[in-house]
């Protein structure tokens, strides 16, 4: 019997080791991807955030966009961060770096209007700096205003303090109505800057008679009714053929309200 306690031993103590193998959780970093790729936005925000922490930028950036696609404000700031910081390297083609400019604008602008203290910040000092949108002081001392209901006050109040200096009364008191205006929402596609990429898409010509015609729009042949996706500067658009006519054609662009009227080129 004593010879054969350590062979008992050695097999109680393997099955223990299963046991606790079969028990043993999953990562919690692993169920996280899981419901990142199974569609889950705030998952897909805080994977964004754990490729980001690891330096790994370009598929932080995959996973931002899916978030900010989705409404998530820290994903919609940090794709806007990314895109703007982008924008200023001088190696990238001016319509590029212009493009970049303006969907970061739009980012910033969907994140601050859900209460996004950075955004907020971001904002008032493009408002300030008036370089890529009109030079509003009112405007920025708004969104630094908004911006110090945050539980982190102190950086927009010093950039607010620093503003006033700068400004007239009358400024000042259109920024604290403008303020007192805001309240938190969804961003409308109204209240978005038009992006001057949209004034690059070109019709490229009309073939057909009838209901048979099709329009070549940026390369890209489409009927009546019909959708695609083109290409404009490092943007991919899914656009829609509304109506065409003799000489031109009417569009809509997903994300962008209203109708787009392409003429033929003279």
């Amino acid at each position: 019997m004593r010879n054969n306690l350590p062979t008992i031993f050695v097999v109680l103590l393997e099955m223990a080791v299963c046991f606790s193998c079969a028990q043993t959780p999953v990562p919690p970093l692993a169920q996280l991807k899981n419901a990142a790729e199974k569609g889950d936005p705030i998952a897909q925000d805080r994977l964004a955030d754990a490729y980001q922490s690891r330096l790994d930028f370009t598929t932080a950036e995959v996973w931002y966009r899916k978030a900010a696609q989705k409404g998530i404000p820290n994903s919609q700031y940090r794709l806007g961060c990314k895109l703007y910081e982008r924008s200023t390297k001088p190696w990238s083609a001016k319509e590029t770096r212009q493009a970049e400019t303006e969907e970061a604008i739009q980012w910033f602008l969907r994140a601050a209007n859900q209460g996004h203290f950075e955004a907020q910040v971001q904002l008032a000092s493009l408002c300030t700096d008036g370089k890529y949108l009109p030079q509003d002081n009112a405007e920025a001392y708004k969104w630094l205003t908004v911006a110090m209901r945050s539980p982190t006050p102190i950086v927009p109040r010093v950039h607010r303090d620093n503003l006033i200096l700068k400004m007239t009364q009358e400024q000042i008191q259109e920024g604290e109505r403008r303020a007192k205006a805001f309240v938190p929402h969804k961003t409308t596609v109204d209240e978005l800057p038009e992006p001057a990429f949209l004034k690059q898409i070109k019709l490229n010509g009309i073939t057909g008679i009838g209901n048979n015609r099709l329009a070549m729009i940026n390369g890209k042949p489409l009927g009546v009714g019909e959708q695609g996706s083109i290409k404009v500067a490092n943007h991919s658009l899914n656009i829609r053929c509304v109506s065409i006519q003799d000489t031109a054609v009417k569009i809509t662009v997903e994300n962008y309200s209203g109708f787009l009227l392409l003429r033929m080129p003279d």
